[in-house]
């Protein structure tokens, strides 16, 4: 009677540290979206904020580009105060895009974090 009730004692253990084993992964996979949800929401801020820099850019190329050869070619010709605006104006842009291609770059979105945990657990879990 004693040796019936220890095993269905260590059944009902087993079954309820499956249950909690099974709830943990649930948990540690809803905890991994959130991540995933949080880094894509960081990186759309991010490539909103590229774009609103692009325009911006070329706004500021279209003013600047005119007024810039206008008192350039005072001292130069004509054609030479165009390049070199143009390649001042292009390096500046492309300064902007690789650094926020730069940042982007760093933004993962694996949650990272929440799969270490699941490691951690699994590690844990078969000592």
């Amino acid at each position: 009677m004693v040796e019936m009730k220890k095993r269905r004692s260590t059944v009902i253990s087993l079954f309820e540290l499956l249950r909690d084993i099974t709830n943990l992964i649930d948990l540690e996979l809803k905890l991994s979206i959130a991540e995933f949800r949080r880094k894509i929401g960081s990186a759309k801020r991010d490539v909103i904020l590229m774009a609103i820099g692009l325009l911006l850019l070329l706004l500021s190329l279209l003013i600047l580009t005119c007024s810039a050869i206008s008192a350039l070619a005072i001292v130069l010709p004509l054609w030479l105060a165009a390049l070199v605006v143009g390649a001042l104006f292009a390096a500046s842009g492309l300064w902007f895009v690789l650094t926020s291609k730069k940042r982007l770059s760093k933004t993962s979105p694996l949650p990272r974090e929440s799969f270490e945990r699941i490691r951690s657990i699994s590690r844990k879990l078969k000592e």
